[in-house]
């Protein structure tokens, strides 16, 4: 767990190091609040979440860039009796840090639009649950997503992003989550 977190500090270490001065800027600019739904036959999903984001330029590839995306997320299971953990509700609180990888699709006054992937680390640091076996959490999350942005008039964003966590959210129990989530984000 140790080395886990070395390694995002190390990767937060390096942002913060190799970011201009407009750091600051960037992330009150771009505060955004997600939600995120998934139901399957076993459980039901829905997640909130507070963020910011911070993007660079990649110099070598015209259009593309790179971006850190934290972010502060309130997620709810809901399980049903064919679950593996039998029914119950369980409720998550977590730091996401999304690393992005993106290229500029189209870039105009008024509309842009990019499509991007990356990996992504989550630490969970709350959970409740009344069902015991809904209670040992794997605190340590990584996952990959894939999305879209669109953005209107520079100031309304929009972001469409499927994610995949192949590290079992239970530590007793196979639990992989995917997701879809609709994000909107304001500038000023």
């Amino acid at each position: 767990m140790k080395i886990k977190i070395i390694v995002v500090f190390l990767m937060l270490t390096t942002v913060v190091g190799y970011s201009q001065s407009n750091m600051v800027i960037q992330l009150l600019q771009n505060v955004n609040i997600s939600y995120g739904y998934n139901k399957t036959d076993t459980y039901k999903w829905t997640n909130m979440g507070i963020g910011t984001r911070y993007v660079e330029n990649i110099k070598l590839v015209p259009n593309s860039y790179w971006s850190v995306n934290p972010s502060i997320n309130h997620s709810s299971y809901t399980f049903n009796s064919s679950s593996v953990f039998g029914s119950g509700d369980v409720t998550t609180t977590s730091l996401a840090l999304p690393i992005i990888v993106g290229y500029r699709l189209l870039r105009t006054q008024f509309l842009n639009v990019n499509v991007y992937t990356g990996p992504h680390l989550e630490y969970i640091f709350y959970t409740n649950s009344e069902n015991d076996n809904l209670k040992d959490v794997e605190r340590f999350q990584s996952g990959i997503r894939v999305g879209a942005n669109v953005s209107l008039m520079r100031n309304l964003g929009l972001t469409f992003e499927y994610a995949y966590y192949p590290t079992k959210l239970y530590r007793n129990g196979d639990f992989t989550r995917t997701s879809f989530s609709v994000g909107i984000g304001l500038g000023f």
